[in-house]
């Protein structure tokens, strides 16, 4: 089961991913065939099994909101990649205008990287205990390791 659908993309990145209808919704179409933008989904939805897949089961028989947003942007940036380049101005700091352009790509992809990044982190509570397989609270997602405290004075500090 795909994460996203195409539609999804469409609305996300304010492009058509197919052919160009004769009553246009989007300005802009990408041109690519089914089996291109079934593509950018499954590579997509492959990169997010891969990532996430030490802090959940993955595929996800029931796709979490997060992991759908993600999708459409990895997908979304997969599909201007393989359509064409469009470019947005980086908006970082003060001379956003003097760095450059950036492939609008990278910007979808790199916001996905931050989110993948936050859900792994925070895994226990964004995708609840069915996904993670412990429970919500106190649950060490990294192989962290677990201290216990106890009452007992020391008699000795060496």
């Amino acid at each position: 089961m795909a994460y996203c659908a195409q539609a999804d993309i469409e609305k996300t990145i304010g492009f058509g991913l197919g052919e160009e209808p004769e009553t246009k919704v989007y300005e802009h179409y990408l041109e690519l065939t089914s089996d291109q933008i079934a593509r950018c989904i499954e590579r997509a939805d492959n990169e997010i099994n891969m990532y996430l897949s030490s802090v959940a089961t993955t595929p996800f028989s029931t796709v979490p909101t997060m992991v759908k947003e993600i999708s459409v942007l990895l997908a979304g940036a997969n599909a201007l990649d393989s359509g064409r380049t469009d470019y947005v101005v980086r908006e970082v700091g003060s001379m956003s205008e003097e760095m450059g352009r950036i492939p609008m790509s990278s910007a979808y992809r790199a916001e996905a990287n931050r989110k993948l990044t936050y859900v792994k982190e925070n895994a226990a509570s964004l995708l609840g205990t069915a996904v993670t397989g412990g429970t919500a609270a106190g649950t060490p997602l990294h192989n962290e390791p677990t201290f216990s405290f106890t009452t007992t004075e020391m008699d000795k500090w060496v």
